[in-house]
């Protein structure tokens, strides 16, 4: 990797410290209002109004700074650092809500789940009106009740990040069973592999 790069990948790297700090500050689910009596709805609109002027400032932020710097390669790094941050409190928030609305305590880590960037957002390739990718594995071999929570979660994560035009272009997810997608390979179906390669 040439020095040009790596000097972008670690301007990045900053970028997506701060931007972490922010969103973890700005979208607090037990900050939200009524936290007691969580209507999913409700709850989703909130994530929604919190985040999207956030997203909206730093999309702009960043439109300024290819202006100024001409950097191509650091702007969509840097976007996809912006759309990384978001998926991730969509994902914290989702796991908040379905331990506060099940009265679990699902530990984020502890999800049976992968969440795949695909495309121009997997390749770090994100400008401002990319679409956005994402894929959702779960192994099959799950207890009905891991079953049940994952299923719960992905629809909160779904309606969280992909259903509310938080970046106001085409977001998209796809949710597969691990072990459904090994056996379709297994049985020499490589068009189910072309789509994990974008």
């Amino acid at each position: 990797m040439s020095e040009f790069h790596q000097s972008n990948r670690i301007i990045s790297g900053k970028y997506l410290s701060e931007l972490r700090g922010h969103v973890t500050n700005l979208v607090r689910p037990e900050d939200f209002p009524d936290p007691k009596r969580t209507d999913p709805q409700k709850f989703y609109l909130e994530f929604k109004n919190r985040i999207v002027p956030f997203v909206n400032t730093e999309i702009q932020h960043l439109k300024d700074s290819l202006t100024q710097t001409g950097n191509s390669h650091l702007l969509l790094l840097n976007s996809t650092v912006l759309v990384d941050t978001v998926l991730q409190a969509a994902f914290n928030a989702a796991v908040w809500l379905y331990n506060h609305t099940q009265q679990k305590q699902f530990l984020e880590k502890n999800v049976p789940i992968a969440v795949i960037a695909r495309g121009g957002y997997g390749r770090e390739e994100i400008y401002f009106q990319s679409d956005i990718a994402v894929q959702i594995v779960s192994q099959s071999a799950l207890t009905d009740d891991e079953a049940k929570k994952v299923e719960q979660i992905v629809k909160h994560l779904e309606y969280l990040f992909v259903h509310q035009n938080i970046f106001q272009t085409s977001t998209s997810s796809y949710f597969v069973e691990n072990d459904l997608l090994k056996k379709q390979l297994n049985a020499g179906k490589l068009t189910d592999l072309f789509p994990l390669l974008e």
